[in-house]
């Protein structure tokens, strides 16, 4: 009984240590496996510090990217250009605070949150700089943009990319650390392990409890941080993934497998050459070929064909991942399309192309004034008309308006005034020098592009050259002028003869009563002498009348050959008798025109020579030289007034000149006008030039 007893104690005791060492067994079995399991979880979780770092990576480019556009924003000269670096430090701004969400929302420890926080407070300091140069830049302050941008500004980004980097490090060095730590986790689970195997079943199975307890809670907070960083990936808009130097993917997100229409497990293992246009493959390889330690990043632009065949411009910005010796072991890229805006830059491309050439087609010259900056352009067509190469030209407004007319000058600016500050149109007619000197008349037109205030920014148009036009409508108002002072004339002369041929007719009645009053008185009567006296004044009124038909009977003078070189030594003869002595008269007769056909006698041709000498001498105020000149002259068709009846050919022309003071513009269209003088009553009746008019007209 006593030896049962015994070996039943034996036989429990013996399956006690059976079933402590199965225990043990199956619990170390069990730890062994947690602690691979442990091992796995380590690698998982490394990359979710991983987030961070590419996080913090990601918004050093888009750091770099903006201080590269703000130094577009003070380089460019256009506003245009101006305007889209601004718009595109503002996208770089969205995309900087995207990132540095994804940092705060996955950051570890208090040390982490601090970094974060201050970059974020550098990142807010960074949009008080910014606003001080575009203000700068609008306020065409450059040289102060310009400072604060190298100065200011460049140390701002130091210390931004230096915090982002320190973020960076600090999310590696955290997972490190948990790496670590996990570690000693397994050390003590092992030493755990080998003493509750010593000191006993309960204790064993207590620490087996409290162990197993404590690898679930740590499974469980890494699957939960694995999650998240899943969700993260998975929920973005932008195309991502992870493949090996080789080419072959390791991840990819929903949206890269939505793109390209393939299952998640046909990528993972596949590679990426077959996916972009094969033209592209040679540039994408050159390009991540380039990737290192101080070039983490590389922006590419391919074309890729997605699962529907269709062609798409994508943006990827490739990140690559290093072990501590440099080597590339992983690239991240995360792609975006691009397509919609390569269409429209290439629709601008095509638009700017047709502009060109309208512009290169047409007679028109365009112009364009940026007002803010006091610069011009002027088209080539533009440079064309007034002479000028286009390296002739300076683009400043200030040396365009140089060009005016001075005449043009006021009426140009009150005409680009009333535009600039009423909203009238701008349409005028002025005159610009040209490269020779010259002045052109152009019809010119514009409009000014003004902001949402009402602001003109810039004022574009054209010119036109409309000098020939101007010209022709000279010419026709002339021909205009000239012929109502022919019809003006020829009503004079007709009322002049209708009158002259009465009042000659009442003269005859008189003279031939006085005549025969005479007669029959005796030739010793006082009376005589009276009506002698009466006869002269009638005899003189005939005369007169006789001037007055003669300036009315255009037409009726029959064509005779004269000889005019003695007529003009004749009237030189007569005048120099009457002349001051202080003028000096001259002849200068060209023997080739002798003899003429003139429609007048030569008592006439000597009467205007007369006229014009006598007007002569009062213009030089009895002090000067007088010259009366004979030499031949070809007419063209152009060079015959249009109230004349003339053909082309060869004339003689008589002319008649003086040193004297002339006569102001307004006179000149009345000096043929009967009976206009400038002379006192007794000095003239202002019918010299009139007869002379009249003569050849």
């Amino acid at each position: 009984m006593g030896k049962t007893k015994q070996d039943n104690k034996t036989l429990d005791l013996k399956l006690g240590f059976v079933t402590l060492i199965a225990i043990f067994v199956v619990f170390g079995v069990f730890v062994l496996y947690e602690m691979q399991r442990v091992a796995d979880l380590n690698r998982t979780i490394y990359d979710h510090p991983l987030v961070v770092s590419n996080a913090a990576l990601q918004a050093n480019t888009s750091i770099a990217k903006m201080h590269r556009n703000m130094k577009d924003v003070v380089l460019f000269n256009s506003l245009s250009r101006v305007q889209e670096s601004i718009k595109a430090v503002d996208e770089e701004e969205k995309e900087g605070y995207r990132h540095l969400n994804t940092v705060r929302d996955n950051i570890l420890g208090e040390q982490g949150k601090i970094l974060e926080e201050e970059a974020r407070q550098l990142f807010d300091d960074w949009r008080i700089i910014r606003s001080e140069v575009i203000d700068s830049v609008k306020s065409n302050h450059r040289n102060i943009a310009a400072e604060i941008t190298i100065g200011k500004g460049a140390h701002h980004v130091a210390l931004l990319e230096e915090k982002m980097l320190g973020l960076t490090n600090y999310a590696r060095n955290k997972a490190s650390i948990f790496v670590e730590d996990t570690q000693k986790v397994q050390s003590r689970l092992t030493v755990t392990s080998i003493f509750f195997l010593i000191v006993g079943t309960l204790l064993s199975i207590l620490v087996a409890f409290v162990t197993l307890k404590r690898n679930y809670l740590a499974s469980q907070n890494l699957l939960e941080s694995e999650a998240r960083y899943r969700s993260l990936i998975e929920n973005q808009t932008d195309l991502v993934c992870r493949f090996t130097p080789d080419g072959q993917f390791n991840f990819v997100n929903d949206i890269y497998c939505q793109f390209f229409s393939m299952p998640k497990e046909e990528l993972i293992g596949s590679k990426w050459q077959p996916l972009p246009v094969d033209d592209d493959v040679e540039l994408i390889n050159k390009k991540l070929s380039t990737l290192s330690q101080k070039n983490p990043t590389v922006e590419i632009e391919n074309r890729v064909r997605s699962g529907k065949g269709e062609i798409h411009w994508m943006h990827f910005s490739n990140s690559g991942i290093f072990d501590s010796q440099g080597n590339l072991l992983e690239i991240q890229s995360v792609g975006r399309d691009i397509t919609g805006q390569k269409k429209s830059k290439e629709a601008l491309l095509k638009s700017e192309a047709r502009y060109a050439r309208a512009v290169r087609g047409t007679t028109d010259g365009l112009w364009d004034w940026n007002i803010v900056t006091n610069e011009d352009y002027h088209s080539p067509r533009w440079n064309e008309l007034l002479g000028f190469a286009e390296t002739e030209i300076a683009n400043d407004h200030d040396a365009s308006l140089s060009r005016l007319h001075p005449d043009d000058v006021s009426r140009v600016q009150e005409a680009m005034n009333g535009h600039l500050e009423k909203c009238l149109p701008y349409n005028i007619k002025h005159r610009l020098q040209t490269k020779s000197g010259d002045y052109k008349w152009f019809h010119v037109r514009g409009m000014a592009e003004r902001d949402e205030q009402g602001r003109p920014l810039i004022m574009s148009g054209s010119i036109t050259d409309i000098t020939e036009l101007m010209k022709t409508e000279a010419e026709k108002e002339k021909l205009e002028l000239e012929l109502r002072q022919k019809h003006k004339m020829g009503a004079v002369g007709y009322m002049a003869g209708g009158m002259a041929h009465n009042f000659n007719n009442n003269l005859s009645i008189i003279l031939g009563n006085v005549e025969l009053s005479q007669m029959k008185l005796p030739k010793d009567s006082e009376i005589v002498p009276l009506l002698e006296n009466a006869k002269i004044a009638v005899r003189r009124s005939r005369d007169l009348v006789l001037k007055i038909i003669t300036y009315s009977r255009k037409g009726m003078q029959s064509t005779i050959v004269t000889q005019l070189t003695p007529i003009i030594k004749e009237t030189s003869s007569l005048l120099q008798s009457t002349l001051p002595t202080t003028i000096r008269l001259q002849q200068n007769i060209n023997p080739d025109c002798s003899s003429v056909l003139v429609d007048a006698d030569p008592s006439q041709i000597q009467e205007i020579l007369v006229n014009l000498c006598n007007n002569a001498v009062h213009a030089m105020d009895e002090k000067g030289e007088l010259q009366i000149s004979l030499e031949p002259v070809e007419l063209r068709e152009k060079d015959i007034p249009a109230q004349y009846d003339a053909t082309p050919g060869f004339y003689a022309k008589l002319s008649v000149q003086d040193t004297g003071c002339g006569m102001p513009n307004e006179m000149l269209d009345k000096i043929f006008d009967p009976f206009y003088t400038t002379k006192e009553d007794y000095e003239g009746a202002g019918m010299g030039l009139s007869t002379v008019q009249c003569v050849f007209q």
